[in-house]
């Protein structure tokens, strides 16, 4: 197997995105907090790297068997694209999936167990069902497989919070701390809310731009159960519903005095998403669909990305006001 046909298969930029959005929850937002307060983090720099390395192994494994499940749809959906069956065999497909999925695991319930939690370990073979099960079935059945996924990606921002368990146990005391627990977990949680609702909303529109080969291998996603037209408005609503919690999110951060990172959501998220709106009622052609998912793909890096803006202003480096 080349390493041109691996990066292929495990989908090596969206690897890279999963490890960029954990080190910068972990070193911009929770870490800085701790520090603040005094409070060692639980996850050394090399505990956190395997907890990272854990998560991209397990993400690369559901990656491949999704291309070990998918290999005749994707031959309509996605011609010339096609690894499994082509360059590599459905057999070394499956084995890449058991072998990472297994590392994944082990490493995942050795970090568990170095921060004194053994039961974290459960988070990832949790995920790691869910995706065999989501490229299996889940995902074949309306909505339910976006979900699934849009859940994933949310856990991916919510790992290094669960790891770091004495921000919501132990810093919960007399000395003022609780405001300190309140600041971690407002800020993560809305960056997993983000990925959520980005990610559920670039599935649906994923499954647009999939309708011809899910529809000929009987695979039942909402544009093939109630049509196009009416999933268009569902991720149109829930676009639009994303627009204007963020945008409430984006005017709290400007009267809480912080406007060069309201400025930063507003151009590099909202204003995008609003644009990536008009593209979807706009949209018609399969092409129209790809080119949409691109754009909410790229929204969705660059919201991860202001937390480098949160970081810089928190920390002074960047005066919060002009």
């Amino acid at each position: 197997m080349t390493i041109k046909v691996f990066c292929s298969l495990v989908r090596c930029v969206n690897l890279i995105i999963i490890a960029i959005t954990m080190i910068l929850v972990k070193h911009l937002i929770i870490d800085p907090i701790l520090r603040a307060v005094l409070i060692p983090p639980l996850l050394s720099d090399f505990t956190f790297f395997l907890l990272v390395l854990s998560v991209i192994f397990i993400a690369a494994g559901g990656y491949a068997i999704n291309d070990y499940f998918d290999t005749a749809v994707d031959t309509v959906n996605r011609p010339g694209q096609v690894v499994v069956g082509t360059a590599l065999s459905r057999r070394k497909a499956l084995l890449t999936h058991i072998t990472l999925t297994t590392l994944g695991i082990i490493l995942g319930f050795y970090t568990a167990w170095k921060v004194g939690r053994p039961s974290l370990g459960l988070f990832h073979v949790i995920s790691a069902g869910l995706l065999w099960f989501y490229s299996s079935s889940y995902k074949k059945t309306v909505l339910i497989g976006n979900v699934v996924i849009a859940l994933l990606s949310a856990l991916v921002v919510l790992l290094p919070l669960f790891y770091e368990h004495q921000i919501y146990t132990k810093m919960i005391d007399p000395f003022g701390l609780l405001q300190h627990v309140y600041m971690i977990l407002t800020r993560v949680f809305v960056y997993a809310f983000f990925a959520f609702m980005l990610t559920l909303i670039r599935e649906i529109i994923k499954d647009i731009e999939d309708f011809k080969g899910d529809a000929q291998f009987g695979i039942r996603t909402m544009p093939v159960v109630i049509g196009i037209t009416n999933t268009k408005w569902i991720a149109g609503l829930l676009m639009a519903g994303t627009i204007i919690i963020l945008g409430r999110v984006i005017k709290y951060v400007w009267t809480t005095g912080n406007p060069v990172l309201a400025l930063y959501g507003l151009t590099a998220v909202v204003i995008p998403l609003f644009i990536a709106l008009i593209m979807l009622i706009k949209a018609q052609t399969k092409q129209d669909f790809h080119k949409l998912s691109l754009l909410l793909k790229l929204i969705m890096f660059s919201g991860i990305l202001s937390i480098v803006v949160y970081y810089a202003t928190f920390m002074g480096y960047v005066p919060r006001t002009f």
